[in-house]
């Protein structure tokens, strides 16, 4: 019997050479596709504090767990737009989180969630909604079940859901002063953008006169000047035309003409 070619076992041994190759091959690109895929996160949706004094702001709190290898961010949009929250009020009415216009000093709320670790990020719920009566809310909130195609990770929420219970005592004084003093502290001290942005957000959503002082501190707090001066001409009150005032006449350009701006709003003279 004639031996077979030596080309011949060479081609053979190229075509097996060549079929455990594309298997390793798709084997790899089976694993990478497992490895791309979305990481599984774990949501906590509570409220920072349960029970408030009236005009105390309500912040709620998210974190994030990820048990995963890979680190992913989470971007639930300007106003947290992906964040739906409804209000159920003392007396029954039902109220759905609106959607703002973006503002200039908007950013996205953005939760770094590093592999094996979690995230805890804050929402101040006084952005939208004014808890201006005692008694108990009903707060149920969403997050959204897995990523936007748009968003450069993918990852999917477990426990997207909440519904939370908020009561609302009548107004205490020192109670609103301790929490906005907190959140002065918040803002000065925390090295998270997406906090100090929360809790200046509360801070500014404060309906009371006793915020004066505060808003004031914070307005030195560069990016929140506008902010700060905004909340103080809602409030219109003596004290806080007497803080744009002052503020008309800081040594920084950008705060002096906010507030110069704001008294002209208000029907103040500014000062020359």
């Amino acid at each position: 019997m004639p031996r077979p070619h030596r080309g011949a076992k060479s081609k053979a041994g190229c075509g097996i050479r060549a079929i455990l190759s594309g298997g390793c091959l798709l084997f790899i690109l089976a694993a990478a596709k497992a490895q791309d895929g979305p990481v599984r996160l774990t949501a906590a949706i509570s409220l920072a504090k349960k029970v408030v004094t009236l005009h105390e702001p309500a912040i709620l709190d998210i974190a994030f767990e990820n048990p995963s290898q890979r680190g992913v961010v989470v971007n639930l949009g300007y106003d947290d737009e992906k964040l739906g929250v409804v209000v159920t009020d003392p007396g029954g009415k039902v109220v759905k989180k609106p959607r703002r216009v973006k503002s200039g000093w908007a950013t996205p709320d953005i939760f770094n969630v590093s592999r094996g670790e979690s995230s805890v990020g804050l929402v101040a719920l006084n952005t939208w909604f004014s808890f201006d009566k005692t008694g108990v809310y009903r707060i149920d909130v969403t997050l959204p079940p897995d990523s936007s195609p748009k968003e450069p990770f993918s990852y999917s929420i477990a426990n997207n859901s909440a519904t939370l219970d908020l009561t609302v005592l009548p107004r205490d004084g020192r109670s609103l002063e301790s929490a906005c003093a907190d959140l002065v502290k918040m803002i000065e001290g925390s090295r998270s953008a997406s906090e100090s942005t929360a809790a200046a957000e509360a801070l500014s959503s404060v309906d009371d006169p006793a915020v004066v002082p505060f808003l004031a501190q914070a307005m030195k707090r560069r990016g929140f000047t506008g902010m700060m001066i905004e909340a103080l001409s809602r409030l219109k009150t003596d004290d806080a035309v007497k803080a744009l005032i002052l503020a008309s006449r800081s040594g920084d350009q950008e705060t002096r003409a906010l507030a110069h701006s704001a008294l002209v709003g208000l029907g103040k003279e500014p000062p020359q």
